[in-house]
């Protein structure tokens, strides 16, 4: 093999090598989806604690303005009348779970299979077309 076919071997190489990286590499096609993804979600919470922030502003006027919502507060935070008997129960949850406005979204940046096989070979051909280019070369001080 002559020194032009090599380095047209190792132009090819170098391209496909290119090609994959411009597709499933660190900034490529695939993971600039994710990143939209991922920005869709954050917007939805953005929303979304639009939403809590206009309804907490709501409760807050309420509070401002009326007795009666004070003391429906107060008794379920456990504040009772003088004349009134509080019962309690074992295990029972009067209030509802709520997820807390503000949590944080870990994106899954795991590789997928093919992505992980693609980078290998791009690494084993590399590593082929140095060890082919080193051949040549001492074969070449040789002759």
């Amino acid at each position: 093999m002559n020194k032009s076919n090599l380095k047209w071997l190792f132009l090819v190489i170098f391209l496909i090598n290119s090609l994959c990286i411009f597709k499933w590499g660190d900034t490529g096609l695939n993971a600039m989806s994710e990143q939209i993804k991922i920005q869709n979600k954050l917007e939805n919470n953005i929303n979304e604690l639009l939403t809590i922030n206009r309804d907490l502003n709501r409760e807050l006027d309420s509070y401002r303005s009326d007795s009666e919502t004070i003391m429906i507060q107060a008794r379920d935070l456990g504040y009772i009348n003088e004349n009134e008997k509080i019962l309690f129960i074992n295990n029972l949850s009067l209030t509802p779970k709520v997820n807390n406005p503000g949590d944080i979204i870990l994106p899954d940046m795991q590789f997928n299979s093919i992505e992980k096989g693609l980078r290998v070979a791009a690494i084993v051909l590399t590593a082929l077309v140095f060890l082919l280019i080193i051949f040549q070369n001492r074969v070449g001080k040789t002759q």
